[in-house]
């Protein structure tokens, strides 16, 4: 049984409702804890979702392959509502075969502390079809970097160990409740 995010986790004031019920229908359906979710969102855009990066666009960065397989143009995407540019992110998990992935590497999301969660689906948003990440992951190996470019420096080398540890403060600030 997945928790059911009740508040924390930097999520806004403006559509909580709308925002946790997307949040913990996106944790459940994928295994993960709706907080690291919450977290991945704050990091990426800080809960803009209006946010634009080259081209990645919205709450969660997505790339143009998410609203193409939406059938929505770029300005239709960043017109939807937080909750469902959420919901547009559980397709574009499962657009990459996140749980079939997870699961072909050996990998129990459900069973990680939160931050680790966290650090796992940061890691997709950098490679998500990357493999070396995700094996060493397996094998317990945390040092790992899920990407070479140089994004994000405030996230360490991007591997899991280094993003663990930029989580573990983040959900320090920001601790979540759950129902």
């Amino acid at each position: 049984m997945t928790k059911k995010l009740k508040s924390g986790a930097s999520v806004p004031m403006k559509d909580r409702p709308k925002i946790l019920a997307a949040l913990n229908d996106v944790a459940a359906s994928h295994g993960v804890d709706p907080a690291a979710v919450a977290g991945i969102i704050h990091t990426e855009s800080v809960w803009d979702s209006k946010c634009v990066t080259g081209s990645y666009i919205g709450l969660t960065q997505v790339g143009p392959e998410l609203p193409k397989k939406l059938g929505l143009t770029k300005k239709q995407f960043l017109n939807l509502t937080s909750a469902e540019q959420i919901e547009a992110y559980g397709t574009w998990l499962d657009y990459y075969k996140f749980t079939k992935q997870m699961k072909d590497h050996g990998i129990d999301c459900a069973a990680m502390q939160i931050t680790r969660q966290a650090a796992v689906l940061q890691a997709m948003q950098f490679a998500p079809n990357g493999a070396k990440w995700k094996a060493a992951l397996s094998k317990g190996d945390f040092k790992v970097r899920s990407t070479t470019s140089k994004q994000a420096e405030f996230l360490g080398d991007t591997s899991i160990g280094d993003m663990e540890k930029y989580y573990a403060r983040f959900f320090k600030k920001y601790p979540p409740t759950y129902n």
